[in-house]
Parts: C-alpha cells; sequence; structure tokens
C-alpha cells in the first residue's frame, strides 16, 4: 500500500509541473536553446555523448575496407566470437584453448598479441616495415600504436591501416583452422598482409605504386622522387616514402 501511494504522489507530482493552455501543440529542441532542429546540433550532442559512454575510444581507418574496421572494432570492444566470449555466453564449445598452439585460453588480447604465432606474425611484419618491433600486452596497445610522436601525419595513417590489417589477417587465419582446418603459417599471413597493404595504400591513399624487375617502386607523393623497395626485404617504410626519409613528405 504505501508502494502504491508513493507511486501516486509521484504521477501528482510531474503532473503539477504542467501548465496547459489553449496554443497548439509544438514541438521543441530541448539540446540548443532554440526552438528550431538542426542536424549540426544532433552530431555535436553525439560527439559529447560519446566521450561518457564509457566505451573504449576506436579510431577508425579510411583506406583499408570498412569490414577490417568493424572486426578490429568489435575485437576492441571485447565482442568478437573467440573461444572465452562464447564460453562466457554459454555456448557448448568442446574447449577454450587457442587453436593454434593450444596452450592458452582463447581471449582476444592472446589471439592477438601473446599467442605465438601473432608474436610471429608481427615481428615478421616490422621487419618488412623497418620499424621497431611491434610488442603489446593488449589488443587496445595494438591500436594505439600509430600515436607514436616519430610519425608523421601520412604515417600514422599507413601504420593504423597496417595494423587492423594484420589484426584482420590473423583473424581470417584462425578461422580458416577453426572451421575448414587449414592451418596457415606465419609467412603465409604475413605475404596477405603485404598484398592488403600495398592494394589500400593505391586504391585508398592513391600512392603510386609499380611493380618493377627490381622490386616494388613508390613514389613520393611529395617530392616525387622513387625509392626502391625490393620483396623480400624491407619493402615498405612507414617513416617516408622517399629515399630521404623527410618529414615533408607526409
Amino acid at each position: 500500500m504505501d508502494t502504491e501511494l508513493k507511486e501516486w504522489q509521484e504521477c501528482v507530482d510531474v503532473l503539477s509541473l504542467v501548465r496547459l493552455s489553449n496554443d497548439s501543440d509544438s514541438w521543441f529542441w530541448n539540446v540548443e536553446n532554440q526552438a528550431g532542429f538542426s542536424v549540426s546540433s544532433v552530431k555535436k550532442e553525439r560527439i559529447n555523448d560519446r566521450g561518457n559512454s564509457g566505451l573504449p575510444n576506436f579510431e577508425w581507418c579510411k583506406w583499408i575496407p570498412i569490414k577490417c574496421n568493424i572486426m578490429a572494432w568489435r575485437a576492441n570492444l571485447d565482442r568478437l566470437a573467440t573461444k572465452v566470449n562464447l564460453k562466457r555466453r554459454n555456448v557448448d564449445i568442446p574447449s577454450v584453448m587457442c587453436p593454434f598452439y593450444d596452450e592458452y585460453e582463447e581471449s582476444v588480447d592472446h589471439l592477438f598479441t601473446a599467442c605465438s604465432l601473432a608474436s610471429r606474425v608481427w615481428t615478421a611484419v616490422s621487419a618488412w616495415c623497418n620499424i621497431p618491433p611491434i610488442f603489446a600486452f593488449a589488443f587496445k596497445d595494438l591500436l594505439d600504436i600509430h600515436n607514436s610522436g616519430l610519425l608523421g601525419k601520412k604515417a600514422k595513417k599507413i601504420m593504423l591501416g597496417l595494423v587492423i590489417s594484420t589484426v584482420w589477417c590473423i583473424w581470417k587465419a584462425r578461422n580458416d583452422l577453426v572451421f575448414n582446418q587449414i592451418r596457415r603459417s606465419p609467412q603465409e599471413i604475413v605475404s596477405e598482409v603485404k598484398s592488403r597493404v600495398m592494394l589500400g595504400l593505391k586504391i585508398g591513399l592513391l600512392v603510386n605504386i609499380s611493380i618493377g624487375r627490381s622490386g616494388v617502386n613508390i613514389r613520393c607523393i611529395c617530392c616525387n622522387l622513387v625509392a626502391l623497395c625490393p620483396f623480400g626485404s624491407r619493402v615498405l617504410c612507414l617513416l617516408a616514402f622517399c629515399p630521404f626519409a623527410s618529414e615533408v613528405c607526409f
């Protein structure tokens, strides 16, 4: 009875704030101090709410396929269908161990950072790009590598796309093993990363890349000089495309 009286009093309090008039009903946009609605105000409101959502930030990369971005975004939220996450959702699976080496439980952080196969892939990708070895303790650390102060604006975009493309290829290799019983070596995964990155640079960032007899010719988008990068060694240098490694080229 006390609960019903409390609810009744709350209802009366709410209705007491209502002021009736003979004017026609109308809608008001209460985000801004004006009656008019604008799309820009909605955008501002969503941007302001994003900082208070409690969700981890994710920077989208425009020069790689959207499916790669979505997959990395889900991984950053720990929403990928890894075995640990499936078990957490009461999905009946025979084992939660990592399918690559069956040593540890398959979580997002383990699959992309701690797994022996992933570590070998990141080491090979780092050597290919002529950058210090990529090492991370958690998945979110991978998505923050491109924010290094040593990289220029263009190089940061390339680095972010490289990381997300590598993550996609590792996840694809994992699915091939789980669902198709196809085991891919780290070398095969790295080869796919190279193909995706080179194609993405040519189409997404309009980098002038051509295949010559001696290797890959990358024309600097700024100084128009050509850097020759032979296959099998350091094909792509993220710090600069031109031979002088000048920051102005970014």
